[in-house]
């Protein structure tokens, strides 16, 4: 789990520094908490609505993506008729690795575990 962590701090302190927003320490630090914590939450349930995959590069973490149900806001301004979709929350590559093709391997995998579920759509959004 710690190497995931990893992931999340550099990939996320690297995407603040490019949009010059590196010095809104609080808030970075505020971003990580919250990945690490729907991580953890999500392999404290053996049903959970959220789910990781992570990719290796020669046994080393490099990036993660995260996918669940459809969220509340969506439903909300669907009218519940995107309930069934689900929707990629999080995509993570580390820096060093980025332009590689593991972003896209790592999509690539949450769509083809999503056909073999039945479920053909997939929802990809931003969160800012």
């Amino acid at each position: 789990m710690k190497a995931i962590d990893s992931v999340f701090e550099s990939t996320i302190l690297e995407a603040f520094n490019a949009e010059g927003l590196g010095s809104w320490d609080e808030v970075i630090q505020k971003e990580i908490a919250y990945k690490k914590q729907l991580l953890t939450d999500s392999l404290a349930v053996m049903e959970s609505e959220v789910f990781f995959f992570i990719a290796k590069w020669e046994g080393q973490v490099v990036g993660t993506i995260s996918f669940g149900s459809c969220g509340e806001d969506i439903r909300k301004c669907t009218a519940n008729e995107l309930e069934k979709i689900g929707e990629v929350g999080s995509l993570f590559v580390l820096p060093s690795y980025q332009g590689q093709g593991i972003g896209s391997a790592l999509i690539q995998a949450i769509v083809e575990h999503n056909a073999a579920l039945g479920q053909e759509i997939v929802l990809l959004r931003q969160r800012i």
